[in-house]
């Protein structure tokens, strides 16, 4: 009996330990979860796109990633619905695939659609260079190359980059490449060969532009066959081969605020609007500076420096052409800039949306993060005020355009003011509002000859 006696609270004592272990266990286990669960919300996954655009095309991006297609060759591919205004959904039918840039074409499935060819020959004042002036490609490339090479030659202040191929098999004696491509039949694709500073032309075989691969896709390009999708494409690694996709946007969508809109939103938030209501009031504040600078998107503005600001002027590049833009800040603005600059010394950004190094994979990461919240602020800005039309990033951009091209400004300076590389591109922006001038001027001619016109005489 004295042993048991004994025995038993020996017993109870390791019970109570066990158990203490236990719930520590599981409490450790708890906090881990509901930490990982909140560290997933702001996970940019890979492939998925930032939803702020420079000039209606995506700012910045994850780096996209070549999705198997396992469609059959009579399905009617259809997108996805996606609510996120800043996104186009565009319906491709069978027949558009075999007809057109995202044509697929390999050894096995040689080109068979349009053949609009164009060369080199008129392009003598551009900023390419090719091998040949008679090297073809198909019409509708021909801008979007202009764009993407006058772009380059703004950003690296030369072109040191020769188009050596393009619908040609690369099979005569000056080939800098000896791969065979069916898919160079389609007219939609190009190779780059490198000039050195001696004028001799060299082949991209190991190595790749970067500032090319980085920004083509805004042009309508791809890189081809890049090097960790070799499995999914079937073909080796070829960082000189770019490809032409683009599909076209939507002139006919709006991305303007509506006067009525606009005049809403610079008042100020109603009173009975508490939570969040100092971050709305930042995001405001953003949009309206966005509107202010000439219609900067938001990644040029989460990278400003205080640096950038040299008494009432500010001097910036714009990350995604390499435009060189200054801006002369009005007394408004400057107030703006003030009240909502960042006030860590420490920091070289002008306003506190980015902490990291300027070209770290965590700064970019944070950069997506703060785009995507910056867009559901204004998601929620749309909704507290009433607004009809849609608020997004690159919202502002789109409203100063147009509120510029209704003050009969030209669009070349448009071009300017918004850094773009191209008058072209600002006509994406304006085409919708050319057609409904039009219509106005239509409308004030007719009406003044219906007082004398009576219909059926």
């Amino acid at each position: 009996m004295k042993q048991k006696t004994k025995k038993r609270p020996q017993i109870i004592s390791v019970a109570i330990a066990l158990a203490c272990l236990i719930c520590l266990i599981l409490v450790i286990d708890f906090v881990v979860r509901t930490v990982t669960r909140a560290n997933v919300t702001y996970v940019v996954s890979e492939g998925t796109f930032s939803t702020d655009t420079n000039n209606g095309i995506p700012e910045a991006t994850d780096k996209p990633t070549e999705a198997k297609d396992n469609k059959k060759d009579n399905e009617t591919v259809a997108t996805t619905k996606n609510d996120d205004p800043n996104y186009d959904t565009i319906t491709l039918s069978d027949s558009d695939l075999h007809n057109g840039s995202l044509v697929m074409v390999s050894n096995t499935c040689p080109y068979s659609g349009k053949t609009d060819f164009t060369d080199f020959s008129t392009l003598s004042d551009t900023s390419l260079k090719p091998r040949s002036e008679s090297l073809t490609f198909q019409t509708e490339m021909r801008n979007p190359l202009i764009n993407l090479f006058d772009a380059y030659q703004a950003s690296q202040g030369t072109v040191n980059l020769q188009i050596h191929s393009t619908s040609v098999t690369n099979t005569d004696s000056d080939s800098l490449y000896t791969n065979v491509l069916a898919e160079r039949s389609s007219g939609y694709t190009f190779d780059i060969g490198l000039i050195t500073s001696t004028g001799e032309v060299v082949a991209y075989l190991t190595k790749r532009n970067e500032w090319m691969v980085a920004n083509c896709w805004y042009y309508g390009f791809i890189l081809r066959y890049p090097d960790d999708k070799t499995s999914i494409t079937g073909v080796d690694y070829m960082p000189h081969h770019f490809r032409y996709v683009y599909t076209g946007t939507r002139a006919d969508r709006k991305r303007a605020l509506e006067k009525e809109d606009m005049e809403r939103l610079m008042k100020e938030l109603p009173k009975q609007i508490h939570q969040g209501r100092e971050e709305l009031q930042r995001t405001r504040a953003y949009f309206f500076l966005m509107f202010m600078l000439r219609g900067m998107p938001f990644v040029d503005l989460a990278y400003l420096k205080k640096q950038d600001i040299v008494g009432n002027v500010l001097t910036y590049r714009r990350r995604k052409t390499g435009r060189l833009l200054t801006v002369t800040l009005l007394p408004e603005t400057m107030k703006l800039i003030k009240k909502y600059m960042n006030t860590d010394s420490a920091s070289p950004y002008l306003f506190p949306i980015l902490t990291g190094g300027e070209s770290t994979e965590a700064t970019y990461r944070e950069y997506q993060i703060a785009l995507r919240n910056f867009n559901y602020q204004l998601l929620l800005l749309k909704q507290v005020l009433a607004l009809t039309s849609d608020l997004s990033s690159y919202t502002a951009r789109h409203t100063w355009a147009t509120m510029a091209y209704y003050c009969e400004i030209h669009p070349g300076i448009i071009s300017e003011a918004m850094g773009h590389s191209s008058i072209i591109v600002t006509e994406t922006y304006l085409k919708p509002f050319k057609n409904k001038k039009i219509d106005e001027a239509n409308v004030t001619i007719l009406s003044s000859l219906k007082r004398n016109y009576v219909c059926g005489k």
